[in-house]
């Protein structure tokens, strides 16, 4: 994430992010936030639910501090302290969106979202892979998530039919 969008998130939720300067030996969130600009409004909105829930809710639940906001394995990995399971239920659901986000400009368009299956799995747009990894056809092989889900349901038609074959064989 860009520096400007790092100190914007910083600044905007001190008791998150209260660890985002300390030593490396006690956070993560030392080396900022691992992840590209696209997703920046899932992060943002994120904390926004996070510490309202935190500042409206009695009783109060203890103060959430972020230990780590990273990219992994095509989704967002937020992982945290604090808080209670409603904020637990917030997080997974933005790593659930995260993943059908493109992580450079933040679309959300499932007929251009896919995800990188080679070696680097990420979650973009076709047109954002140059971008992300930098233009390296070794590194990639892209699908996406319109065309996974098509694959998928293909694939189960397929084995309902076949089960109905096999039952009538049966008989």
């Amino acid at each position: 994430m860009t520096p400007k969008l790092d100190k914007f998130l910083c600044k905007t939720y001190p008791k998150l992010f209260v660890n985002r300067h300390a030593d490396m030996r006690t956070t993560c969130m030392c080396w900022g936030f691992d992840c590209s600009d696209g997703w920046f409004w899932l992060i943002h909105n994120l904390c926004a639910a996070i510490q309202s829930h935190i500042d409206h809710t009695f009783p109060k639940p203890e103060q959430v501090i972020v230990d780590q906001v990273k990219e992994k394995y095509g989704t967002l990995s937020f992982y945290f302290h604090g808080g209670d399971d409603c904020t637990d239920g917030m997080v997974r659901f933005a790593e659930w969106l995260s993943g059908v986000t493109c992580e450079a400009c933040g679309s959300t368009n499932m007929d251009t979202i896919g995800r990188t299956t080679k070696s680097y799995y990420k979650t973009c747009c076709k047109g954002c892979i140059p971008q992300l990894l930098n233009n390296d056809p070794s590194v990639y092989k892209w699908k996406s998530h319109r065309a996974s889900a098509r694959a998928y349901a293909l694939k189960k038609a397929s084995e309902a039919s076949h089960k109905k074959t096999v039952k009538a064989k049966r008989k």
